[in-house]
């Protein structure tokens, strides 16, 4: 390849150098040199896949038929060739359903080791081992598997001899799949990553909820601050319609009115929007206590 690229050329520049300006030869060999920049990686080295990826968060979904997924967290460890993704599962699996799934390295075109743990109804793992050294994108093929729940037959005497001899058919599962892409060039690289027990990925994830929560329960406090700040501006807007009321005409009166109990009625609203926040923010405190209480029971039985 390397040869024929050489003969090409040197064919060419012969041609330029016989028929052109050296401007014309000038402005060519800046050309090919701009052009061997972008060219020699992909011939030497085979063209760089698509960046495809499935980032962290809601808005990254990856939809089944019951269910959808959230990335919430995903590592790669370059020293053991190892690499893990957390998932969250949004909705609920119907009883005889499961989640499944199969690697592939896109580049070296070779199948990853990979298995799906189920830590809670809500929380899956998934474990990545002997990727290859060079590997640059992996695509995860994820299947939610539901069993097909035959209706029983009630046999009786009339129905002797009724369907000798035909093969009943197993029903056949219903199969649901999507894709998972797990980018090089977009993973972070965790050197701490490594298989370990249900137990501790189920730790991580209380964690990673208990810290979620405090998020919550901050911004629902900053904006309270916000929403008192509003209503204060609104009080002031009030008080200064109010004292310029006594130099307005009877039609005035009423339309000063009338953004009178508009602002009364924000405020209102704002206040309910802080009730709503107070709530949550208790409802998440006892969240936390409980997550607490759960990470702890489940320590004590490691």
């Amino acid at each position: 390849m390397v040869i024929k690229i050489k003969n090409l050329f040197d064919g060419v520049v012969v041609f330029f150098q016989e028929h052109t300006s050296f401007t014309y030869q000038l402005l060519f060999g800046l050309t090919i040199i701009l052009g061997l920049v972008f060219a020699v990686p992909t011939i030497l080295y085979g063209a760089e896949e698509a960046s495809t990826d499935t980032p962290l968060g809601v808005e990254n979904q990856v939809s089944l038929s019951s269910v959808s997924l959230t990335l919430i967290e995903r590592g790669y460890n370059p020293e053991t060739n190892y690499a893990e993704i957390f998932l969250k599962v949004n909705g609920n699996l119907a009883s005889r359903s499961k989640l499944d799934l199969i690697a592939g390295e896109e580049k070296n075109q070779v199948e990853v080791p990979a298995k799906i743990i189920r830590l809670t109804e809500n929380y899956y793992t998934i474990q990545m081992s002997s990727i290859p050294n060079n590997w640059r994108n992996i695509i995860i093929d994820i299947a939610e598997i539901s069993e097909n729940d035959s209706a029983v037959e009630i046999l009786d005497a009339s129905k002797l001899f009724e369907n000798f001899g035909v093969k009943k058919e197993k029903d056949k599962a219903k199969i649901t799949q999507s894709q998972i892409y797990f980018n090089r060039k977009k993973v972070s690289i965790d050197t701490q990553a490594k298989p370990q027990n249900e137990t501790m990925y189920l730790i991580k994830c209380l964690d990673m909820e208990i810290e979620e929560s405090t998020k919550f329960i901050k911004n629902n406090k900053e904006a309270i601050v916000d929403f008192n700040k509003k209503i204060k501006t609104i009080e002031d807007e009030i008080s200064d319609i109010e004292s310029e009321k006594k130099y307005q005409t009877a039609t005035e009166i009423k339309q000063a009115e009338d953004r009178i109990q508009s602002k009364k009625s924000t405020i209102s609203d704002i206040k309910t929007k802080i009730e709503s926040a107070k709530e949550s923010n208790i409802e998440l405190l006892e969240k936390i206590s409980k997550l607490e209480q759960q990470k702890a029971d489940v320590s004590s039985k490691e």
